[in-house]
């Protein structure tokens, strides 16, 4: 899973996350994998959303 969110990182493209306890996939640009506190921020229409890496079941392209 790591490996999956660098990549999309590294890449800029949008994906899909299927996350825990969220009924819909969160979708935007990852654009920080923050090591100290375990939170990926997925940018999505401008906003930024800090999803807890442990969290993250799914990475998807759509």
């Amino acid at each position: 899973m790591g490996s999956q969110l660098a990549e999309a990182k590294d890449d800029g493209d949008e994906r899909a996350l299927s996350v825990w306890g969220m009924p819909e996939k969160v979708r935007g640009r990852i654009t920080v994998l923050d090591s100290r506190t375990r939170l990926v921020h997925v940018e999505e229409n401008g906003a930024i959303r800090k999803i807890p890496f442990l969290d993250i079941m799914k990475v998807t392209y759509e």
